[in-house]
């Protein structure tokens, strides 16, 4: 039983990383005033160029790293959008996601990607010993660590004198503009670093967590980490805490064997096992973390008081300065 255990939380750690990703990219983006639904197709960009830089360069930190510059890019072309020529933001991500569905899925059809070495999982001599613990952290991926770790430094962020730039931009751009603070490059930034992550997240999920890439391969895993980003009332800690909801949903989904050979154990009627089997049936599974989706958007938002689920008071917001 504590193999399974440990299978499954490692399995929630590794299909949270991408996520939580995303998210954070995404919650930066937004605190700065711009609303990119487009990570999805960035997100999915980043899992095609991050497994074809691996199979280039051999190197899987080298293939993140050309999937986070492809990230950058696209992301510039929906701040130049939205930002310089004031274009609306959902229209502007929309057009993202669509081109980039389109490319990835020619690609996909007309390329045959390379096989690829992704990262081995690591090896902690001194945690070895530790009950679960030690079974989990040797089935986990540096990059899971690497996301784990960017939920502090991004909480960090919003401390120093630049992530106050990016709040104060994002809620009220007039008055961070009379402070000599440029809206405009505030905002590039947060849409950079966003594209940047997102891109990051697709490429964990593809060259970390699967090991190829096909087409459609994010299924919707960008419009959730948009989802943990309201969830999280854009505060990176929260972000964590939706991320791994969803990881684990995604990783019982992975594992209907066990959990049916588990509800076979039980000690109950078999007409109760019998209906539980059903409701975990493989295509209901692939169901349920949008249902949860929608579920954690309706409990926010009937729980927590208005002032905690609001939004960067000028998102979707494009800024006009009085001289323009």
């Amino acid at each position: 039983m504590s193999e399974v255990l440990i299978g499954f939380l490692a399995a929630t750690i590794t299909f949270t990383t991408p996520i939580l990703i995303v998210a954070l990219g995404e919650l930066i983006d937004e605190r700065a005033g711009v609303f990119n639904i487009g990570v999805e197709g960035i997100m999915l960009s980043g899992a095609m160029v991050g497994v074809l830089g691996t199979g280039w360069f051999g190197n899987p930190w080298l293939g993140l790293v050309l999937a986070m510059l492809v990230g950058v890019l696209i992301a510039f072309i929906h701040g130049y959008l939205t930002i310089s020529l004031k274009s609306d933001q959902i229209i502007s991500g929309l057009m993202i996601t669509i081109l980039a569905t389109g490319v990835t899925t020619f690609v996909d059809v007309s390329y045959e990607f390379p096989s690829i070495t992704g990262f081995a999982t690591l090896d902690l001599p001194l945690v070895d010993a530790i009950p679960i613990l030690g079974g989990v952290l040797d089935q986990i991926y540096p990059t899971d660590v690497l996301a784990f770790l960017l939920v502090p430094v991004v909480w960090y962020l919003f401390k120093t004198n630049l992530g106050l730039r990016i709040i104060s931009v994002g809620d009220n751009p007039a008055a961070a503009d009379s402070m000599g603070i440029s809206v405009a490059r505030t905002r590039y930034f947060g849409v950079l670093a966003g594209g940047a992550l997102a891109a990051l997240g697709g490429a964990v999920l593809s060259v970390a967590s699967v090991g190829f890439f096909g087409a459609g391969l994010t299924s919707g895993r960008g419009y959730i980490a948009i989802a943990v980003v309201v969830f999280a009332a854009w505060r990176p800690h929260y972000a964590l805490t939706g991320a791994l909801l969803f990881g684990a949903f995604d990783a019982a989904r992975t594992r209907t064997g066990t959990i049916h050979d588990i509800f076979e154990a039980l000690p109950v009627p078999s007409e109760i096992s019998g209906i539980l089997i059903e409701l975990t049936h493989p295509q209901l599974m692939n169901v349920y973390p949008y249902l949860v989706t929608i579920l954690v958007l309706v409990i926010v938002y009937a729980w927590k008081s208005d002032t905690e689920t609001t939004p960067p008071l000028a998102i979707m917001k494009p800024y006009f300065r009085e001289s323009e």
